[in-house]
């Protein structure tokens, strides 16, 4: 069975849980009106910052969805933390690395750093690389 996040305040994590539907579903719009009138007592920038029991917030789970305009939303609208690191050292844009699209946005909006070290020394870069090019083949190489 999975675990629950744990927050201290039920209302903070129920309305998580919301934010990150909208944000699976791809729904930029209805995520922003929630944020625009949230229906807490929170501030937006909370909400968004809130780590979940392995450190990841919502700006985490925006670019492991690759997803842009939710980014946007979040960072550049609420003043989400770009640069947030979970329990395993990984901070957006090592989640985000497989769309260029996130990538961009981070680094030249954001101003996040391509070579940020994760735990286990790997930069982003380093990332990139081993998933484009998973073996030493140089046939593989070649067609890139």
């Amino acid at each position: 069975m999975p675990r629950k996040p744990q927050h201290k305040d039920k209302a903070l994590a129920v309305l998580r849980a919301h934010a990150l539907k909208l944000i699976h579903a791809r729904n930029s719009y209805a995520l922003s009106a929630f944020l625009i009138c949230p229906p807490f007592n929170h501030p937006a920038k909370h909400l968004i910052d809130a780590p979940d029991p392995h450190g990841d917030t919502l700006v985490h789970f925006a670019a492991r969805a690759h997803d842009v305009a939710a980014l946007r939303i979040l960072v550049t609208e609420f003043g989400g933390d770009a640069r947030a690191v979970n329990e395993h050292g990984r901070q957006p844009i090592h989640e985000a690395i497989d769309s260029a699209d996130c990538v961009r946005f981070l680094v030249t909006e954001c101003g996040v750093d391509i070579n940020a070290m994760k735990r286990g020394d790997w930069t982003p870069l380093m990332i990139a690389g081993t998933s484009f090019f998973p073996s030493h083949d140089a046939r593989k190489i070649n067609r890139f």
